[in-house]
């Protein structure tokens, strides 16, 4: 009876097992990128489904409103000051936090 093992110990062997089949296969970590390559984003662009068609010379006066994203400043050291329940001003999110 000794020599034999529990289900539990049974599950973590299982466990073990595909943990490093997996490891095997996979490679372990991804190759390295060289510098300047490109990687390809498929489906990132899709086509517009507003019923836009296409613009004419009667569309160029008109205002074009779009958003760009810009990554903040010091962003980890603002969310560990608001995560203590401090208040920012808005003239130091100005000065320390905002994008220049």
């Amino acid at each position: 009876m000794y020599g034999m093992m529990s289900n539990r110990g049974r599950g973590y062997t299982t466990a073990l097992l595909l943990l490093v089949f997996s490891l095997s296969v996979g490679g372990g970590s991804p190759a390295p990128r060289a510098l300047g390559a490109r990687t390809m984003l498929t489906h990132s662009v899709t086509p517009v489904v507003s019923g836009a068609g296409t613009l004419s010379l009667a569309d160029l006066p008109r205002p074009v409103e779009f958003m760009v994203a810009l990554k903040m400043r010091n962003y980890a050291e603002m969310l560990a000051r608001v995560a203590n329940g401090e208040i920012i001003s808005p003239q130091e999110m100005l000065q320390k936090y905002y994008p220049l």
